[in-house]
């Protein structure tokens, strides 16, 4: 991983306190900060005291705390950035930067992979995550009288929505599950680590494949996809490859000449599309036969189309009825949270159910809103939309208050604290029951 997950030399002095949840600060930190080797002028600094409460099931893992001068966490200029483990339900530490603007953030890998991913715990300093990102850096380290450090809570949110959405079309289709890999980068380098990453076996039988990834903050990025074909796991000939050309749909073998995936807003999803290709193999290097069988298309470049493949999406066939939908999930605790998958109603008269089951976990009553959309995939379509109880009777329905011809529900619920097991149904259809859509977008959102 890049910025994000550099290694950086940090001068920690511990102060262990006996007081109870751990509630004072534990540690002062004075965090990695490239500019003060450039500049021996000296420059003021402040003490910022940030403090965090911790999820239960983020203990022991790796924290990571950033000052950006900018609100690009993966560019511009270099952050101060503290990072450590986790060691209790409260995380307080104090952190010397030099004085200005920063945009303040927070990440916990609760997943353990290094990249910021679905279940990583999340923060921005000002607001929630990811709603709240600041347009400009909004944390201001200026010394204060009252105090001898600024403090700074950080609120902590569970990532439960991916915001960028990539179509790749293929040379050809495969009839083996090879793994299929997309790559969000701060630099075109392929070897040197990454943003965020999906990776999952590559779909057989179809002449193109999807993947959601998440981002923490807004930016300009490369982005790559890789079709593994020849073991094991680096990018080579022979291998399918290439990256987000935002000009045409001619797969690119080789890096643009700066990032060109502009990533604007991370509370809604981003789409790109782009075709990828087969890596030449070098004149005498023979490639084995055995490594990858795909039956070709006429040409390597393939032209876009209104109507791709509609073969079932990933939640067929046991998403038909009531009885085998697939299932979202949301914690009220951790609310606002939300989700996105993709679904297609492949053949005339299909019908996709979604199962939404909340849980309040919270000490206090949740008062707020489900809210479900549809929205354009790679192909347009027209959809009809109903919200069923736990006893499956409907409670609302929508046809076109979404984009376009796509359908939205805004339900408002009330729900008493530590309640469980609560359930309501989405059905979703194309309108008229007599066409197919190949791509549409599910959002659930709970605020």
């Amino acid at each position: 991983m890049k910025k994000y997950h550099a290694l950086l030399t940090l001068s920690v002095l511990f102060l262990i306190f006996s007081v109870i949840f751990g509630i004072s600060c534990s540690k002062s930190e004075t965090p990695s900060n490239p500019e003060q080797s450039q500049n021996p002028t000296p420059v003021p600094t402040v003490k910022v005291q940030v403090e965090m409460q911790i999820p239960s099931d983020a203990i022991g893992k790796n924290y990571q705390i950033n000052f950006d001068k900018d609100i690009y966490l993966y560019g511009g200029e270099a952050p101060y950035t503290v990072t450590g483990t986790c060691s209790g339900n409260y995380l307080c530490i104090t952190v010397t930067v030099n004085q200005g603007n920063y945009c303040l953030s927070a990440h916990i890998d609760k997943n353990s992979s290094n990249f910021v991913s679905i279940g990583n715990y999340l923060g921005i300093w000002g607001g929630l995550w990811p709603s709240d990102w600041p347009s400009t850096p909004n944390f201001s380290a200026v010394p204060v009288t009252y105090s001898p450090a600024v403090y700074a809570y950080v609120t902590l949110v569970a990532a439960t929505q991916t915001n960028v959405s990539i179509y790749n079309y293929l040379p050809g289709t495969f009839y083996t599950p090879y793994k299929y890999k997309i790559f969000i980068d701060s630099d075109s380098n392929t070897y040197n680590g990454f943003i965020t990453l999906f990776n999952d076996d590559l779909p057989t039988n179809q002449d193109y494949a999807t993947g959601n990834l998440i981002v923490m903050s807004p930016g300009t990025y490369y982005i790559y996809s890789h079709i593994d074909i020849n073991p094991p796991g680096s990018i080579d000939p022979g291998d399918i490859f290439g990256y987000y050309n935002d000009v045409t749909l001619t797969p690119q073998l080789t890096p643009p000449p700066m990032p060109n995936a502009a990533i604007t807003s991370i509370s809604s999803i981003q789409n790109f599309t782009f075709a990828i290709d087969e890596i030449p193999v070098p004149t005498n290097t023979p490639i084995p036969t055995s490594t990858y069988t795909f039956t070709p298309t006429n040409t390597s470049t393939p032209t876009p189309t209104d109507t791709p493949d509609c073969s079932s999406d990933s939640f067929e066939p046991n998403d038909n009825s009531f009885s085998t939908t697939n299932s979202i999930y949301f914690n009220l605790a951790f609310a606002p949270t939300a989700t996105v998958q993709w679904h297609n109603i492949h053949t005339a008269g299909d019908v996709d159910y979604i199962q939404i089951s909340l849980d309040n976990m919270s000490d206090n009553d949740f008062n707020g809103e489900l809210v479900f959309e549809t929205s354009p995939g790679i192909s347009s379509g027209d959809t009809y939309m109903e919200l069923y109880n736990s006893g499956e009777s409907l409670i609302a329905s929508d046809d076109d208050s979404g984009t376009g011809n796509y359908s939205k529900i805004i339900y408002s619920i009330s729900i008493p604290a530590h309640t469980y097991s609560i359930v309501y149904y989405i059905k979703i259809k194309q309108k008229n029951n007599n066409q197919t859509i190949c791509s549409y977008n599910f959002s659930a959102t709970v605020h």
